[in-house]
């Protein structure tokens, strides 16, 4: 008997099978494999650095700094309710890599109100800095070196979650102030005092 439980335990270990007791004599319950469901990313405080992987599979550290909610004026208006502008720091450590495309199904995206909007949707490129602050682009950012970039989005509320996806799908997220705070984003703010 004793074998068989351990052959058993091992059958589960090396399929990526997680079995889960119940406590109440009833047979144990499998768990979907590692392999067949997607990571959940766990949702990081705002300002934490997190390990992210850059489009040429390089370990890039990402840190968003500030945040700017403007509602817009006169002609320039968000289609939802919001201009989102967030400052992101990503600095590169051991080589040369950059944030994926939205074209290689990565990048920077906001999540919240039940959808998920990316820097392309909405009315972003009227903002008046559009063109004016750094842009995630493919340069590579040099080890040992950093970028301090400016993703806008279309936005229907205030605070909401940041995500970041890598080419293989996998997420690093933060929670996102819902009023604007923290720094790299006084020229955007300039841009809109003219």
């Amino acid at each position: 008997m004793r074998r068989t439980a351990t052959a058993l335990l091992a059958v589960l270990l090396t399929t990526g099978c997680a079995a889960e007791a119940t406590g109440s004599g009833n047979a144990p319950t499998t768990q979907p494999s590692a392999a067949s469901a997607p990571a959940i990313a766990a949702t990081l405080p705002w300002g934490s650095t997190a390990g992210v992987k850059g489009a040429n599979g390089s370990l890039l550290m990402a840190t968003p700094t500030g945040v700017f909610y403007w509602r817009g004026t006169g002609d320039v208006r968000p289609h939802t309710k919001w201009f989102l502008a967030v400052a992101i720091r990503v600095a590169s450590t051991t080589a040369p890599d950059h944030v994926p495309s939205l074209g290689d199904g990565g990048g920077f995206s906001w999540k919240g109100d039940g959808q998920t909007v990316n820097r392309i949707q909405g009315n972003t490129s009227a903002v008046p800095w559009s063109g004016n602050v750094p842009t995630v682009t493919d340069t590579d950012i040099q080890p040992e070196n950093s970028v301090v970039y400016v993703e806008t989005f279309d936005v229907p509320a205030a605070g909401g979650v940041l995500v970041y996806t890598d080419t293989a799908g996998q997420q690093a997220q933060w929670d996102l102030p819902p009023r604007t705070l923290g720094k790299g984003l006084r020229d955007v703010i300039a841009y809109t005092r003219r």
